[in-house]
């Protein structure tokens, strides 16, 4: 009886063992993934931006009247709910100089490897430099993030 109970003590310790283990590398896992994706937001951002910034300059540079500036102003109708959404999360501002980016535009421009789910906009500041992606990044501190000067920052808790 005495060698049933010392089994029976084995078998709890390496099940809670493995429990412990498995724990871990969940939680290791989840904040990889969660890193993987604010990077690839990060780098698509910091190629838009760039892109952006070239525009600028070189609509600055034949004078600045705005014909060499890429997108539709925000104030486009067909994205006007999205427009709206951050509005109301505080995202932008009435009166703030920002083209919308769609899929096409990023073609366009040369950023195909960008990827941009259906009805997902970026918006661009061509006075700022400024980068919104519509969808935002949901950070493991449970808010929502939506500019490129902020999720830049970003370090997902490890």
């Amino acid at each position: 009886m005495n060698k049933n109970g010392i089994a029976l003590i084995t078998l709890c310790i390496t099940i809670a063992i493995l429990v412990i283990v498995a724990g871990v590398l969940v939680y290791t896992g989840s904040n990889i993934v969660s890193s993987a994706k604010l990077q690839t937001l990060n780098t698509n951002m910091l190629l838009i931006q760039a892109k952006v910034k070239t525009i600028s300059e070189k609509d600055t540079f034949n004078g600045g009247d705005g014909s060499l500036l890429v997108g539709e102003p925000m104030d486009s109708a067909e994205y006007a709910g999205i427009i709206q959404n951050l509005k109301n999360n505080n995202v932008i501002l009435d009166g703030e100089n920002y083209y919308i980016w769609d899929k096409e535009i990023l073609e366009q421009q040369g950023l195909n490897k960008v990827e941009l789910p259906e009805g997902i906009i970026y918006l661009v500041n061509y006075d700022t430099d400024e980068v919104i992606y519509s969808a935002g990044y949901k950070h493991t501190d449970s808010n929502m993030y939506y500019k490129l000067s902020v999720t830049k920052d970003l370090t997902v808790n490890e």
